[in-house]
């Protein structure tokens, strides 16, 4: 028993890799109930309370303990349940946030039932109104994106439709953030959607950019569920600092779960799963303790 627990504690123990993680959100040490209120704890790179919207007084955002899995990724506790037709929650992004440059995010997300409009995380500047950097998963039709609110769309392919009671992930990535566009420095997003499958085939081959952008559009275990994105050349600049919030809303659709929500400026930063190495020093660790308490055993036994 001794060595199990031993063995737990390496695994839980094992570093992870992170070059910069920028924002992260995974739900750990809230009050199970309304997130209305209450204040951000065991986050990065976020401040102040959680406001939500809702249709009506009975629609809220949901702290719930139970969060979502996604085969190897690394998870921290519970979830947000976005419960009731088009809801939402806000929360500030901190002093510490500054980004420019690329910049990649991904996020978990499930729907109790078809999903029947826009599962979104968006990133709204709140001095000009604009949006920045929304990444939507329209079930309706298409997934698109938006680089700026006005910059909807762009090319699309993939699956018609997310189903519900399915975990996807979202991956994303910015290119230009904080920095002046212009028709030679042009800000784009590529947003890509998983299914539990095809991201364990990803992982098999390395977890590279190269693969995503590579694959192809479809169902199968080697493809990508959905790929869009956008390309804005028109001037102006789109930060991701403190003077933004961070958005995640079910639009026109009911219970929506959201569940580890990241931003960094590397795509390792975003898709966190144990290193190969890590494992390794943990079973060197875990098969050099069995062998001295086999060795102490016969020891007594002579």
């Amino acid at each position: 028993m001794k060595v199990i627990g031993l063995l737990t504690l390496f695994l839980v123990c094992a570093p992870i890799a992170r070059a910069s993680l920028v924002v992260y959100e995974g739900f750990n040490g809230y009050q199970t109930g309304d997130l209305t209120g209450q204040s951000v704890v065991n986050t990065v790179g976020l401040t102040g309370a959680y406001g939500t919207t809702g249709e009506n007084s009975t629609y809220t955002v949901w702290y719930q303990t139970s969060g979502l899995s996604f085969g190897s990724i690394q998870t921290s506790g519970g979830s947000a349940w976005c419960i009731g037709y088009d809801t939402s929650a806000t929360v500030g992004l901190a002093s510490s946030v500054a980004v420019q440059g690329t910049m990649w995010s991904s996020y978990l997300v499930k729907a109790g039932s078809s999903i029947g409009g826009n599962v979104l995380v968006a990133t709204k500047n709140n001095s000009s109104g604009t949006l920045y950097g929304r990444t939507a998963a329209n079930a309706g039709s298409l997934p698109g994106v938006a680089y700026g609110e006005s910059n909807w769309n762009g090319s699309i392919s993939g699956s018609s439709q997310l189903a519900g009671n399915t975990t996807y992930m979202v991956v994303s990535k910015f290119t230009n953030v904080g920095m002046s566009l212009s028709a030679s420095q042009t800000g784009t997003l590529r947003e890509w959607i998983l299914t539990l499958d095809q991201f364990q085939n990803w992982e098999a081959n390395g977890l590279s950019e190269s693969y995503l952008t590579a694959a192809t559009a479809g169902t199968g275990s080697n493809q990508i569920y959905a790929i869009t994105g956008v390309s804005v050349s028109a001037s102006g600049t789109y930060s991701f600092d403190n003077q933004c919030s961070l958005s995640y809303a079910g639009q026109y659709t009911n219970n929506i779960t959201f569940d580890e929500l990241r931003y960094g400026t590397e795509l390792s930063d975003v898709i966190v799963v144990p290193e190969p190495a890590s494992w390794a020093l943990a079973l060197l660790g875990v098969t050099v303790l069995m062998g001295r308490q086999r060795w102490g055993a016969s020891k007594w036994n002579l």
